[in-house]
């Protein structure tokens, strides 16, 4: 399998190769692992992953039969990050995690670490099997800080209301200060409430995109908490360098 060039990795892409979603107690409340053991490029196909903004935490694995491997890890992406894929070369494999950054992580690994679970990686056929040996890095690798529950409340509350919610309205249906909640907010995920309303916001307004992108702009802000086309041209471009158009183009083309 080779991918298309400028592939898109963001939570609602379905990729063209297995996932499965992974309830495990000790990560996020949310993590899908994309696995293939058949990636490839070619200098005829040259290749980067994109990471579309959010507050998502991202690890990429890209590695080969030798043993070689870039292992990349995107954590809170403002703006859309590349990574180009022939930064190893005679890729075989690659192993994407994407994660709820319900929770922060510290990288704390030894240079071995990854080594000896790229190893596995290359011998380990069962797909199952994998996943179980990337929990076991991540758990042995990162320290994993879970979120207080007032602050976990506050996230669901936001994403149930799909990023349309103020911090006062916030502050009413929690009874902490708005001072407070940024303060707590910003100690945690690195940003405000106010902030993470937009990735929220911002990432509905993709998966309106790619569920049908032949469509006007209207359509896709239609329940949002956009004010008009203006606003969300804007931030999509805020976010991405590109208008919505040109974010289309680049993968229906």
């Amino acid at each position: 399998m080779t991918f298309t060039q400028n592939r898109l990795i963001q939570p609602f892409i379905e990729l063209n190769f297995g996932s499965c979603e992974i309830p495990e107690q000790l990560c996020p409340s949310y993590m899908k692992i994309y696995d293939d053991i058949n990636f490839s490029t070619s200098q005829e196909n040259h290749t980067y992953i994109k990471i579309i903004p959010s507050s998502y935490t991202v690890f990429i694995i890209l590695y080969n039969k030798k043993g070689n491997y870039n292992l990349s890890i995107i954590d809170r992406c403002r703006n859309i990050t590349e990574i180009p894929a022939d930064t190893v070369e005679d890729i075989s494999g690659c192993f994407i995690s994407v994660m709820d950054d319900n929770a922060f992580y510290i990288p704390s690994y030894n240079d071995s670490q990854p080594d000896d679970f790229v190893q596995k990686l290359l011998t380990t056929g069962n797909y199952d099997k994998r996943v179980e040996h990337f929990n076991s890095f991540l758990r042995n690798s990162f320290q994993i800080t879970h979120c207080p529950v007032e602050i976990e409340n506050m996230r669901s509350m936001i994403i149930h209301s799909k990023g349309d919610i103020s911090v006062s309205l916030l502050a009413e249906q929690t009874g902490f200060s708005c001072r407070h909640i940024n303060r707590i907010f910003t100690s945690y995920y690195g940003f405000g409430p106010k902030d993470y309303c937009r990735y929220v916001r911002f990432q509905y307004a993709l998966d309106e995109i790619f569920k049908n992108p032949f469509r006007q702009n209207s359509e896709f802000i239609q329940n949002s908490s956009y004010s008009d086309q203006a606003h969300f041209q804007r931030e999509f471009k805020q976010f991405t360098g590109i208008t919505p158009k040109q974010f289309i183009n680049s993968f229906t083309a």
